[in-house]
């Protein structure tokens, strides 16, 4: 196989996080866990130039493993959908993940994607720690773009999270899980607290 320079990192236009893990990894599926994002790109607004992009990139890796093996290989899908809301308006669904540890040549080792503020600042420690990044969150994510290839899959492209910008924050919480609840009068969780201290 031809050697290949260092996988290439690019950042992607804005867009609507769907389902983030991002400081806690999705162990659901693999038990060594994986951090993940689906960003939701209007069409049109930046999404078209971006995937189209991601579909050269496609093609060039996929010319040069053709090449490497000397005949014509199965080619996968891109992690791209292009899916309708309920306006009308036509995205890019695009996914990007991270395995968030595992084991290589005998060592084991662990990784997260960096998160930044809507300035830039890295956001680390307590600010971190108490960070709960939800569906809705507005986002740019840095990334790598990782060609492969397996005989049953074929020639594909993952996207590596490697990075994420929050521009606009709507966390867990305060969606509401996804109802439409509205702040009542009654009970709050400070009369929780201030209960469970008579016991």
């Amino acid at each position: 196989m031809t050697n290949r320079a260092k996988n290439e990192r690019i950042t992607s236009p804005t867009g609507v996080a769907s389902w983030p893990y991002l400081t806690e990894p999705d162990t659901q599926f693999d038990v060594d866990g994986k951090y993940k994002i689906t960003l939701l790109i209007p069409v049109e607004d930046g999404g078209n130039d971006f995937v189209g992009m991601l579909e050269e990139r496609h093609a060039h890796h996929y010319d040069q493993y053709c090449a490497d093996k000397g005949e014509a290989l199965k080619k996968s899908d891109l992690p791209v959908k292009v899916i309708t809301d309920d306006d009308g308006i036509q995205q890019y669904q695009v996914k990007f993940s991270l395995k968030a540890k595992g084991e290589r040549n005998g060592k084991k080792w662990e990784q997260r994607p960096m998160l930044f503020d809507a300035g830039m600042k890295p956001i680390t420690g307590p600010a971190l720690d108490g960070l709960n990044v939800g569906s809705g969150s507005t986002c740019r994510v840095g990334f790598e773009i990782c060609p492969y290839y397996t005989g049953m899959i074929g020639m594909g492209l993952s996207l590596r999270l490697k990075a994420v910008q929050i521009i606009d924050l709507v966390s867990y919480e305060s969606a509401g899980a996804g109802f439409d609840f509205e702040a009542s009068d009654g009970y709050t969780t400070s009369d929780a607290t201030e209960a469970s201290l008579d016991f």
